[in-house]
């Protein structure tokens, strides 16, 4: 800068200065919290990250940068983080301030079912599990539980036929999703007859009549006796038969 200099009768003179200007001010850092979620390939890349942080900092001649912070994510980041965002302004000057970015995975997983047709055993029984159901369900942060009813576990004779069943599958961060099954329940056992020998006697007519159930007495399956039925090819015994 030229400065001139007058005196009381008009004279002058002048002379140069050279005024170096500085800024000293730091910037105001200022910090938001901020939650951010992770994608279906459970990782994320959020290069505006450090400016939603500190977005609201604030500085005399202007802000030049914001972070650097951490701006890639994935399932091993799941939870709160707390960390310093550095704020720099156009002439160098630094502050910081503390932010808390919460990683949250909100995916629920691709739950996947198989229809089954089962058999029921020599007992007339048959147990399922969730494994057995499950045809390969997936989660982008990984399956912390697969899970069948109660109900839909455990089966026998008074169940064949066909049932729909639900398939609960819950990820590490406790999201659900269902699926649902057709099982159809068979039984291709067939009874075990049992023949007994008889001795009768034909009557004052001349005939005897066996009883099915008589002769097949001690015959199981394993749904059980009661709906059993007997059948002979020939029930009716004549004297010729003696």
């Amino acid at each position: 800068v030229t400065l001139t200099v007058t005196d009381s009768i008009g004279q002058t003179a002048t002379c140069t200065a050279t005024v170096t200007v500085e800024d000293n001010e730091a910037p105001t850092a200022i910090c938001e919290d901020v939650t951010i979620e992770l994608g279906s390939d459970g990782t994320l890349y959020i290069a505006q990250l450090p400016l939603l942080v500190g977005g609201s900092s604030t500085d005399n001649c202007g802000i030049y940068t914001w972070g650097p912070i951490e701006t890639n994510y994935d399932c091993t980041d799941l939870g709160a983080h707390v960390m310093e965002l550095p704020v720099t302004d156009i002439h160098g000057n630094i502050s910081t301030c503390t932010t808390t970015v919460t990683v949250e995975d909100n995916e629920a997983p691709d739950a996947v079912c198989n229809d089954l047709e089962l058999i029921l055993d020599a007992n007339g029984e048959i147990q399922i599990t969730a494994a057995d159901v499950d045809a390969g369900s997936t989660d982008n942060c990984g399956i912390a539980s697969i899970e069948l009813d109660a109900d839909d576990q455990d089966w026998d004779c008074a169940e064949a036929g066909s049932h729909v069943v639900t398939l609960t599958v819950t990820d590490e961060s406790g999201n659900e999703s269902e699926c649902y099954g057709e099982i159809t329940i068979d039984d291709d056992t067939p009874p075990t007859a049992v023949c007994n020998d008889l001795t009768v006697s034909v009557n004052s007519s001349g005939f005897y009549e066996l009883d099915p159930e008589v002769v097949g007495a001690g015959s199981t399956d394993n749904c059980g006796e009661l709906d059993l039925t007997y059948e002979l090819d020939e029930s009716i015994m004549l004297c010729e038969d003696a």
